[in-house]
């Protein structure tokens, strides 16, 4: 078991890519993992949890893969792309723990982007008069693809209008 503890896993415009593939490693900060200064890239098997605030921000956009085996967790918007031409594909579970009372996402596109979703992504919505959910458009053109198995739990919305909704074929 490998655990990595960071204050913050953060990663600047030399490095760009965060790969976390061993299902039982672990990336534990108050940030989990943030790259800025360019777009980057995480994909993560095992878990990545953000203590304080955020599991995973790409501050100028990129791509998140979680696998079947990924976990990424924190008690705030807990996947947050904020580039554009963002890519999330969840397989596994993106969880917002709830340490916050309102506005947080489980995941969120601030930009147009593609979500495609197989797992389970859970925000805290509802519980104790909360807002925010699992999962939130933000730029028009966005796609979130519901793949056979995905779950959202609390609401999934657009903030603004033209994005799509597809569903995939089931299996």
């Amino acid at each position: 078991h490998r655990r990595r503890d960071l204050d913050k896993g953060r990663l600047h415009a030399g490095r760009r890519a965060i790969y976390n593939t061993s299902a039982t490693s672990v990336i534990q900060g108050n940030i989990g993992v943030e790259i800025i200064g360019a777009a980057g890239t995480v994909s993560n098997a095992g878990t990545i949890i953000g203590g304080y605030a955020l599991g995973v921000v790409l501050v100028s956009g990129g791509s998140v893969t979680n696998a079947a085996t990924g976990l990424i967790e924190s008690p705030r918007s807990t996947v947050q792309l904020q580039g554009a031409g963002n890519v999330l594909v969840n397989d596994g579970i993106i969880r917002e723990t709830g340490s916050f009372t309102s506005g947080f996402f489980a995941a969120r596109l601030i930009n147009i982007g593609t979500v495609v979703n197989a797992g389970t992504i859970a925000g805290i919505a509802g519980i104790g008069g909360t807002t925010g959910g699992a999962l939130e458009l933000g730029g028009g053109l966005s796609r979130l693809v519901m793949e056979p198995g995905a779950v959202f739990v609390g609401q999934v919305t657009a903030a603004a209008a033209g994005n799509v909704l597809e569903l995939a074929a089931g299996g």
